[in-house]
């Protein structure tokens, strides 16, 4: 078996006599592996990369060889990446096979490509992608009558231990990848909020996908329970300065955490608060927690803000300045109008003395000299 190294859309390699054969496998650019199926067609079989967003094109173009059809997401593909977090598979695949994206803990989204006719999702393609929120598989009418919306297989527990998505959204409209629907509600980023509503006022859950620092919208009012449980990537979080409430185990797992920042002069309200539950289990309860100064004795008697001991000053940053206007540029000064060229051959005299046998002109008047003869303004021969 061979393996070859391509580009991304065009597939450029050494190639014997014989060309490729069905087995041979070859890595694109951004470290998708694919293998030979047949004459016009080959499977996503691996991925070596670094790239968190992935596109798998089809066809594949192998230069001077001729174009393969991606059909499959084989088995164990991406089984236990840590890696990817985003994946758009073309409309030419029809069957995503049993393990293939099994355990992969920060895939967040899996978009089919317009048109996209998948048939089936293997046993335990998804589980245990704890940070999928969207997968948004586009239904399609079969061709017997041509009015009956087909909807793919899913077979055993393709997506067991998927807890934010629950089973795979179907949707005709295409605003993927921001805003598009789950059944478990509406999703915005890294944030799953509950209903369909646009208020987004009952924050869900976040994915474990999201890293960095996470910012919760002014419209939350409550946060549910573990919402932020195990996202080990998120290194600081930061809430609104509205009333909340709080719900058990919010931070559970969150191993990552430097600092959390509460703007609310109210400490959020741990509404089931328990000492076997704590809303901040598994938190550093030294890492600084950033709140409105006149607030800090009120966060440091509040139940579970208080097992907190290191409280410092929040402060709203300045906004930037606007920059300033660009001055107008001065208006260039007009060019000075050139003068007007005097006619060829021609001299304008004034008072002039007597040269040789030349005669005094008479005062203040002008003439012309030409061809050794004066003439005045009319033309007229000056004797």
């Amino acid at each position: 078996m061979k393996r070859i190294l391509i580009g991304v859309f065009v597939l450029a390699f050494s190639m014997n006599v014989f060309g490729v054969s069905i087995g041979d496998t070859f890595e694109d650019a951004q470290g998708v592996v694919y293998t030979v199926t047949g004459a016009a067609s080959c499977n996503v079989t691996g991925y070596n990369g670094t790239a968190v967003d992935v596109v798998i094109p089809s066809p594949v173009v192998v230069e001077g060889v001729g174009k393969f059809n991606v059909t499959l997401v084989a088995a164990d593909a991406f089984k236990s990446n840590t890696v990817i977090e985003t994946l758009v598979l073309p409309k030419t695949v029809t069957t995503i096979g049993e393990y293939a994206f099994w355990g992969a803990p920060y895939l967040y989204k899996v978009v089919f490509e317009e048109g996209s006719k998948i048939e089936e999702i293997q046993a335990r393609a998804f589980y245990g992608c704890t940070g999928l929120m969207v997968i948004d598989i586009p239904t399609w009418y079969t061709s017997v009558g041509g009015d009956k919306e087909y909807f793919p297989h899913i077979r055993d527990k393709a997506f067991s231990d998927v807890p934010n998505i629950g089973y795979p959204t179907t949707t005709k409209d295409k605003n993927y990848p921001w805003g598009a629907r789950n059944v478990n509600g509406l999703v915005d980023g890294y944030l799953l909020y509950a209903g369909d509503d646009t208020g987004k006022t009952d924050l869900r859950v976040c994915s474990t996908s999201a890293r960095g620092e996470v910012v919760v919208p002014a419209s939350v009012t409550s946060i549910r329970a573990r919402a932020f449980k195990d996202c080990v990537r998120m290194t600081s979080v930061v809430l609104p300065a509205g009333e909340m409430t709080v719900e058990s185990q919010l931070f559970k797992g969150c191993t990552g955490l430097t600092s959390i920042t509460s703007k609310a002069t109210v400490p959020p309200v741990c509404s089931f608060y328990m000492e076997s539950l704590p809303e901040f289990e598994g938190v550093n309860k030294s890492i600084p927690v950033y709140v409105p100064e006149l607030a800090i004795p009120v966060y440091q008697a509040a139940e579970g803000w208080k097992l907190f001991t290191n409280y410092q000053i929040y402060t709203e940053p300045e906004p930037e300045p606007e920059p300033e206007p660009e001055p107008e540029p001065e208006p260039e000064p007009e060019p000075e109008p050139e003068p007007e060229p005097e006619p060829e051959g021609l001299e304008i005299v004034g008072i002039q003395p007597s040269v040789g046998s030349m005669k005094v002109l008479r005062e203040g008047e002008l003439y012309i000299l030409r061809g050794g003869k004066v003439y005045d303004v009319t033309g007229k021969e000056v004797q």
